[in-house]
């Protein structure tokens, strides 16, 4: 009984009753989660141009890593020793394509895989030789420490009116997007897709959320079976209502959008409506952006724990996923690159280079490895165990999908926030190192129930 209390009960009582410290959990898993991402975007550029795992992006960040730090106690300054390790980066993507990727054309994934698996040991040890294998220490002049928020002049009432600002217009054009989505779907069957206005999933967390909205209305203010404590009661009921508050409003807000969608498009008579404009999106971007500022500098102030050096990974994520999802979506060499991964023999009928579009590839994902390499060689420094995080990368894929960007991002959020979570709240049920294997479990339930992950195309081939 004890056991199912600490399991099931005790978790979420403390969850309710320190929010703040829950949100310090979240944050820390957030900036963790960008970090497992920025490996993740590696595997997701080479699988979307070529179909197959590549199993050297994990050395490829500690060649990186490793190029850059070698540069830098030779002499050379941070930035242009980046800049070198680039170049080294995109010699390297036409070395690949020269000597392994050539010979490859057309042939089955399982051999091209074995090929990333022999240029993992040799990438390895080429950067033994070269640069030592002693650990070193990145410094790119991110101190690793508590984000200091101190110079912002800003007032509480000011900083407060721009975050529920942001977040109204945030959410208006979500509203928007999604209406325009749901409209655009009814519109390109011609009527056969018709969007539920709340499915099964969507009426039951709607529910939910109302039931925890009006539970603290049931309460009397003396009563003290939390904690045997009035005022830890009262809390949990307070921050079960806004939670439950957030829910409903949630599922009011997407139910709206598929209504209105759905009435556009029944006036729409079948005519293809245009998409929305991309300086919508533009302006989700920036009003995000703007909301995610302002919370950080309140969390700042308020006590709560926010790194600064993962702070300034989570932004270089964000900027990385923003010019590959433009470079996939809106170039001629993005297009063709999706083009390379859904059949080789297609892709060069119609004049496709494929030598040319796996040396953009892996020379992009060079880049992306230098960027994880920055970020987690600065972190715990230069060590051949640097290419392990491939291992926790994998996870991440399977949630997100194989083949999106998006979904890498997304995925390793879900990881690293789920790894925090779980070892906070959930060890003392379950016992210590929550965090080594929570992401390998989650993995497994995805692959039994959503094989194809969050993002990923369901692919069903005839026989």
């Amino acid at each position: 009984m004890e056991f199912a209390y600490k399991l099931l009960v005790s978790p979420w009582i403390e969850i309710l009753t320190g929010p703040l410290f829950f949100g310090e959990v979240v944050i820390g898993g957030i900036l963790a989660g960008v970090m497992y991402s920025l490996v993740a975007l590696g595997f997701v550029l080479i699988y979307k141009a070529s179909g197959v795992f590549n199993f050297a992006q994990g050395v490829m960040v500690l060649f990186a890593a490793l190029s850059l730090v070698g540069l830098m106690e030779r002499g050379i300054p941070l930035l242009p020793a980046i800049l070198l390790t680039a170049v080294i980066m995109l010699v390297l993507a036409l070395v690949i394509e020269r000597v392994i990727l050539r010979y490859m054309v057309n042939q089955e994934q399982i051999i091209l895989f074995m090929a990333t698996i022999g240029l993992t040991f040799f990438l390895e040890g080429f950067g033994e030789a070269v640069w030592g294998s002693n650990v070193k220490k990145l410094d790119i002049g991110i101190p690793d420490a508590k984000l200091d928020v101190s110079h912002f002049a800003i007032s509480h009432a000011a900083l407060a009116g721009i975050f529920a600002a942001a977040v109204a217009a945030s959410l208006a054009l979500t509203f928007v997007w999604r209406s325009r989505a749901v409209r655009s779907a009814i519109d390109t069957s011609k009527g056969l897709v018709q969007p539920p206005l709340m499915g099964p999933g969507t009426i039951a967390f709607g529910l939910f959320g109302l039931v925890c909205f009006v539970a603290r209305f049931f309460v009397g203010p003396e009563a003290a079976f939390i904690s045997g404590k009035a005022s830890a009661t009262a809390a949990f009921f307070a921050n079960l209502s806004w939670f439950g508050l957030g829910a409903a409003a949630l599922v009011a807000l997407l139910t709206g959008a598929t209504w209105l969608g759905r009435k556009q498009a029944a006036e729409d008579h079948g005519a293809d409506v245009p998409p929305l404009h991309y300086t919508w999106f533009v302006a989700l971007g920036a009003v995000g952006t703007v909301a995610i500022a302002a919370g950080v500098i309140w969390a700042a102030r308020n006590d709560i724990l926010i790194n600064g050096f993962e702070l300034f990974a989570a932004a270089m994520a964000a900027v990385l996923v923003i010019i590959l999802a433009v470079f996939f979506q809106k170039t001629r060499v993005g297009r063709a690159l999706r083009a390379v991964a859904d059949d080789h023999a297609a892709a060069l009928s119609v004049g496709i280079s494929l030598r040319g579009i796996w040396v953009i590839v892996w020379a992009v994902a060079g880049i992306v490895a230098l960027a994880a390499g920055i970020i987690w060689g600065g972190k715990s420094g230069v060590q051949f165990s640097l290419s392990l995080i491939a291992l926790k990368a994998l996870p991440v894929l399977i949630l997100g999908g194989f083949t999106s960007v998006p979904g890498a991002i997304v995925g390793g959020l879900i990881i690293g926030v789920g790894e925090k979570v779980a070892e906070v709240y959930w060890s003392p049920a379950i016992g210590g190192a929550i965090e080594n294997w929570f992401a390998y479990v989650l993995a497994l339930v995805f692959l039994l129930f959503r094989p194809q992950g969050l993002f990923g195309e369901k692919i069903i081939e005839r026989v």
